[in-house]
């Protein structure tokens, strides 16, 4: 049995060559698409916003014309004003405190806690003696 002879075209020589004309590729082509993908999405970025914020004032206005129905409603059915009033008041603002107990929980993501916790020098091997 004889020893497999190398191809042509996959010495390291060949290998460096093919990586530096890949490099080259990217360099010349690659970085120009990255710049136009990452110009749009920031355009995208800041359109979801603008959406989301219109969304946010429509669907707002939704909640309170559909409160002002209901108690509309209520008040002609004969039932006094001002205790419809309380009661709305207070179930929006426990839907609001629900929903700020909904971000803070959430917020502890933006903390990084395993990444803050790899990169901490340990406990254990700070002790020089």
């Amino acid at each position: 049995m004889s020893a497999p002879q190398p191809r042509p075209g996959n010495g390291p020589l060949e290998q460096t060559i093919a990586l530096g004309v890949g490099l080259y590729r990217l360099w010349s082509q690659g970085l120009p698409v990255l710049a136009l993908e990452a110009r749009q999405a920031g355009r995208s970025v800041g359109g979801i916003v603008f959406a989301a914020c219109v969304a946010a004032m429509l669907f707002t206005a939704t909640w309170l014309l559909a409160q002002a129905s209901a108690a509309f409603a209520l008040v002609a059915s004969g039932r006094p004003l001002l205790p419809i009033l309380l009661v709305l008041t207070v179930l929006n603002a426990l839907c609001g405190l629900g929903m700020l107990q909904v971000i803070r929980h959430l917020s502890r993501n933006l903390e990084f806690p395993a990444t803050r916790s790899l990169l901490q020098p340990s406990r254990d091997n700070s002790d020089p003696s």
